[in-house]
């Protein structure tokens, strides 16, 4: 049965939330106006409720640590005018990430996603932008940022197909997960569609692991575990053989992009500043010998989207092994609290954001997934170490307690982080 709090209700909070996210998809091709509508977005709602600001900053302080260790890393940086520029956007990107994860319901925010979405979907065929190469881009500049796109509805649909409570809301369920599939189809990235079916498997897995005797789930566990692994392996570009059969049956090198030859570029440029690293956003910068000498080699050039093809290499690089250890706790602390919480109590809240950790896990390899300023996919990682904070208190609250970060448990920020 449908309890009472599954009621659709108007929430300022969420219209903010929801507002937000649209913008910053719609940043690559409306630039500056797309970021100004997100930092409306944000500032309302991270002042709807101004007196919780405080209490949400010291609840979440891991993440404001790590962000002060981004901007502190001015006094170090190649170019510290950009370090603290883009050190302040980063603040501003996780603003709204803390207060919409904290002050919304889990149930309420994969309404937003589901909503977003679809809505973003309709915007993705209806621009129908095109690469020279014949891949989708739709909003975006990359086909790498459209199928990153493409999974969200494509998991958020998946969950909600998977748990009975998600009936309400079946059809626009499937369409988001159709709608995403496709998407991710046309957009012709090899690494975003193994890592698609990795984070699929993963929640029909975890989805199912009750219903199984203690071998059953141990060895459905063990096989999804070694899946998973052989497929972030296989995104990393690390197998010759698994490399050629791609190449035999898309046409598609996955070594073509130079991964080992920019990762021994950063472990060079690691082993310079091992600690420190070179300053936040203080690599990829105009005029940098080391930028220039990499955008030369590999052709790029009008001298954006390029990365070392690796988050926590490339993050180390600028924010040395001090920053990128923060980073990689953080990390490791959200995967584990979150499928735990799936594996506990799937519902179609948790299995999201498990299915999202194990996307995570994936695409780490070989994109640089976080933390961007103003990137929605830096929301969606600060918000999952904010959902895994509310689910770690919850273990410690009284059986039916739920906690919202920063106060003491109230029914308007129920949760389902059942036992």
């Amino acid at each position: 049965m449908i309890s009472r709090r599954d009621t659709i209700t108007f929430s300022p909070e969420a219209f903010a939330f929801a507002i937000g996210l649209i913008a910053l998809n719609w940043i690559p091709l409306m630039g500056s106006k797309a970021a100004l509508i997100y930092l409306a977005a944000m500032a309302a709602l991270v002042f709807w409720q101004p007196q919780r600001i405080l209490d949400e900053g010291y609840a979440t302080a891991a993440i404001w640590v790590m962000i002060g260790w981004c901007l502190l890393s001015f006094l170090w940086s190649n170019y510290p005018s950009q370090t603290i520029r883009h050190g302040l956007q980063l603040a501003l990107t996780a603003s709204m990430a803390v207060a919409a994860g904290s002050r919304l319901s889990t149930t309420t925010v994969l309404r937003v996603l589901l909503v977003t979405g679809l809505i973003l979907a309709v915007c993705q065929f209806g621009i129908g932008r095109i690469s020279g190469s014949g891949a989708w881009l739709g909003l975006y500049n990359s086909k790498n940022q459209l199928a990153q796109f493409a999974m969200i509805p494509m998991l958020v649909g998946l969950a909600i197909t998977l748990d009975r409570r998600g009936r309400r809301y079946l059809l626009p369920g499937v369409v988001a997960l159709v709608a995403g599939t496709f998407l991710l189809i046309v957009a012709g990235s090899v690494g975003a569609i193994l890592a698609a079916m990795g984070a699929c498997t993963a929640m029909v897995a975890i989805k199912f692991l009750n219903r199984l005797g203690p071998w059953q789930r141990l060895l459905v566990a063990g096989s999804s575990v070694l899946l998973i692994a052989l497929i972030a392996i296989a995104v990393s570009g690390f197998f010759d053989e698994l490399s050629q059969l791609m190449v035999r049956l898309t046409g598609k090198d996955l070594t073509l992009t130079g991964r080992t030859t920019l990762w021994q570029a950063a472990f060079d440029e690691i082993s310079k500043h091992p600690l420190l690293g070179e300053g936040f956003r203080g690599v990829w910068v105009v005029g940098n010998p080391l930028a220039e000498r990499l955008w030369a080699e590999f052709g790029i050039a009008d001298k954006v989207g390029f990365h070392f093809h690796n988050t926590f290499i490339s993050n180390t690089v600028e924010i040395g092994l001090i920053g990128g250890a923060m980073q990689l706790g953080l990390f490791l602390y959200t995967l584990y609290f979150l499928v735990l919480w799936a594996i506990r109590s799937p519902s179609f809240e948790s299995l999201f954001w498990a299915g999202y950790m194990v996307r995570e896990v994936i695409l780490v390899n070989s994109e640089v997934m976080f933390f961007a300023e103003f990137a929605a996919d830096t929301v969606l990682m600060f918000m999952a170490i904010v959902v895994a904070r509310r689910y770690q208190l919850s273990l410690r609250a009284p059986a039916g307690a739920v906690r919202a970060l920063g106060q003491t448990p109230a029914a308007r920020y129920s949760d389902r982080f059942a036992g």
